[in-house]
């Protein structure tokens, strides 16, 4: 059988082993919390364990440890591997990885849950998600299209990008982001008192693990300065306009943002589903009838997501579908207009 390490089985690690188990490799696990082995070993999760200085022999080896310590732990596979083993990673910054001598293709697979630990690795993970596949200055182009073959086995999508690309528009569409969420919510919950739903939606983002986060921000450091900048700058633009009060020009900015937001959604973009959004009562079986009459009609349902608030969003219900063909049967059976 085919060879493949995975170091670090965590959340992301985990679901790769269990990937690549039902495409037929042979995976050794190599994870430093005693628990999480047992449990990876216990549950067929891997084949067998192994340090990280016994890995020769394998065709390739994923590093799915924590940011902060990837490229230490890329280098010791290298050193331990050799020059016949491929080697990728699944860290959410890529330039850390720029210099290192070896057989290096970056990845970061777009793609988690609210969960996290081997206990909550599951094999379609990864399907419809996009992953990000980095070419080095050293990488070859036949170990891209190896790790992209892989990706594909996962049934996610690669995208091919350098690591400035990819670092550059991290920052922009995940990093700032967080940031943001977490200096909003520092903000505005200073004092105990209500908040809203759009609130709760804003700042969801800012329940995450802040060892993780500031690894982060420190990584992609002259990335996230400059967006922040550019954030505070748009962000002025806003309060200029209320202050003036100019309310033209309020609206338009608010406009402009909000159709490319609603891009996001309706033209999937930068999604990896298309998504569908429908008014339902608030009765018991509303949900299910919406389902059954998708699934009677061979539309399989890849996301499903309850809007509590209703203003402004058209919808209390927010389902994602995996293909345009079955967006368009899913619309037309629903009654929905179409907002591509």
């Amino acid at each position: 059988m085919r060879k493949i390490g995975v170091v670090g089985l965590g959340l992301i690690g985990g679901s790769i082993a269990l990937s690549l188990k039902a495409n037929g490799f042979y995976v050794v696990g190599v994870e430093t919390d005693a628990d999480s082995l047992s449990f990876a070993l216990k549950n067929n999760i891997i084949d067998s364990s192994a340090r990280i200085d016994s890995l020769k022999g394998c065709e390739s080896v994923f590093v799915c440890v924590p940011v902060s310590c990837t490229r230490e732990t890329v280098e010791k596979v290298v050193a331990s591997a050799g020059d016949d083993t491929i080697v990728t990673d699944v860290a959410s910054v890529k330039g850390i990885l720029n210099g290192v001598r070896g057989r290096i293709v970056g990845g970061h697979p777009m793609a988690g849950t609210e969960k996290s630990g081997i206990e909550a690795a599951r094999a379609h993970l990864f399907e419809n998600a996009f992953y990000a596949v980095v070419k080095y200055d050293d990488t070859l182009d036949a170990d891209v299209e190896y790790v992209k073959d892989l990706v594909r086995l996962f049934k996610a999508n690669p995208v091919v990008m350098t690591a400035k690309e990819h670092d550059a528009r991290a920052s922009k569409v995940s990093h700032l982001p967080h940031m943001a969420a977490y200096a909003l919510s520092e903000y505005a919950l200073k004092e105990d008192g209500f908040v809203g739903t759009g609130f709760m939606d804003t700042t969801r983002i800012a329940a995450s693990n802040a060892d993780f986060w500031t690894s982060v921000a420190f990584l992609n450091r002259e990335n996230i300065l400059r967006d922040m900048d550019g954030f505070v700058e748009e962000f002025f633009k806003f309060r200029e306009a209320i202050c003036d009060d100019d309310r033209e020009r309020l609206k338009n900015l608010i406009e402009s943002a909000r159709l490319k937001r609603e891009a996001l959604t309706y033209r999937r973009v930068f999604l990896s589903e298309y998504c569908l959004d429908l008014d339902v009562k608030d009765e018991v079986g509303a949900i299910s009838k919406v389902s059954k009459l998708l699934a009677d009609n061979d539309i399989n349902i890849s996301g499903i997501q309850i809007i509590h608030s209703r203003e402004g969003v058209g919808g209390a219900l927010r389902i994602s579908v995996k293909s345009e063909a079955d967006y368009d049967r899913a619309i037309s059976l629903l009654g929905i207009k179409d907002k591509r």
